[in-house]
């Protein structure tokens, strides 16, 4: 064989040795990261009855359900909605994993609560098969992926749990003799806490932030109130249909331990305190600040008092548990283009309470009083 004859043999050789090596490591990868985008999550449907009254929460993903001991739930896995670049074809339900789910047709069961207070996270696993359609066309791909949901069923433990100011190793702290102390705890794992309680929340929104000085450990602990969370989802829902949002009321202050609260200067009778009361603001482009609500050109206590006034209106009209409502002003010192901000405050009080307060120095609790 000549030189140039031996150079084409050795080229077209190592050209084959790349492309068997190319092959070969392609076909290590798993079938999802040769392949674009993300599969959506599965869709939960749950139904509860919590001593007659029964509650419905139908959410993409892990959901979280508060229900009396020994209560039935009913529960359907369905298919995830086309999303991204995969459209679904086909569900195939697995077998429950766990003995508390009883299969009642295909995707559905029948589940019974523990008798006991606590949370136990039921898996209800599934096959999926997939077809890419990417960038509008369908390349004929398939790929089937197993996928699971996982529905946490939370039974409240009794107020007795609480002692010494901790409900095991998480800390509560003391509350005052003549301040009503709640009824109820729910136990919160860390995996659970981002499962949806609601359309819109998930248990996360609920919980105590940690103190100051290190973080609690897990489980965590809150009461826990479906007619809050029904009054926040009727918040947004109002908002939405009146044009003065976009997307759901963004919930960031919902229980306060008596030893956060302390820490945060809150009141001390705050029904943050109870689990009845939520901190909130209309944030549509999600830069953690409220948004100019009522299209003045700028942001201040103004816009809160259009959105209390929307709350007061629904708590008039019996369409959500009556309560106080609280409109604040704060100074953001750190954006002279924006200097300030603004939030709201409802709760579970049973009468109606209005408040608004200004607050020139957000590092300090002085504020100067409102109305509206």
């Amino acid at each position: 064989m000549g030189r140039h004859a031996r150079g084409i043999h050795w080229k077209v050789s190592t050209l084959g040795l790349l492309v068997v090596l190319l092959s070969s490591v392609a076909g290590s990868r798993p079938l999802g990261r040769t392949i674009p985008g993300e599969t959506p999550p599965l869709g939960i449907r749950v139904q509860s009855i919590r001593g007659g009254d029964v509650r419905h929460l139908s959410v993409a993903g892990d959901a979280a359900v508060i229900v009396d001991p020994g209560s039935e739930i009913l529960v359907a896995v369905e298919p995830p909605e086309a999303g991204g670049d995969w459209a679904p074809i086909q569900l195939e339900t697995l077998p429950p994993t766990s003995a508390l789910a009883a299969g009642d047709g295909p995707g559905r069961y029948r589940l019974r609560a523990p008798v006991s207070g606590g949370t136990v996270a039921v898996a209800l696993p599934c096959r999926v098969r997939y077809r890419c359609h990417a960038s509008g066309r369908s390349f004929g791909r398939e790929l089937e992926a197993p996928q699971s949901v996982t529905l946490w069923v939370c039974v409240p433990l009794p107020a007795a749990e609480l002692r010494s100011g901790r409900i095991g190793d998480y800390r509560i702290g003391e509350y005052a003799p003549d301040v009503t102390r709640p009824a109820f705890w729910v136990q919160v794992p860390r995996g659970a806490r981002w499962a949806h309680v609601s359309g819109n929340l998930v248990l996360d929104q609920l919980l105590s932030r940690d103190p100051p000085g290190g973080a609690q450990a897990w489980p965590h602990y809150a009461p826990i109130y479906y007619s809050l969370i029904d009054k926040l989802e009727a918040i947004s829902a109002e908002l939405i249909r009146r044009g003065l949002a976009r997307r759901p009321i963004h919930c960031y202050s919902g229980y306060r331990s008596p030893h956060y609260n302390e820490h945060v200067g809150g009141a001390t009778r705050s029904y943050h305190m109870l689990g009845m009361a939520m901190d909130y603001i209309v944030d549509d482009d999600r830069d953690g600040w409220m948004d100019d609500v009522d299209g003045d050109g700028r942001i201040s206590i103004s816009d809160a008092v259009r959105v209390a006034r929307v709350v007061r209106e629904l708590e008039d009209s019996g369409r959500v548990a009556m309560g106080g409502n609280g409109v604040y002003e704060t100074a953001r010192p750190m954006d002279p283009l924006r200097p300030m901000s603004a939030s709201l405050h409802t709760d579970l009080r049973g009468e109606r309470a209005s408040w608004g307060r200004h607050y020139a120095d957000p590092e300090t609790h002085d504020y100067s009083q409102v109305t509206w």
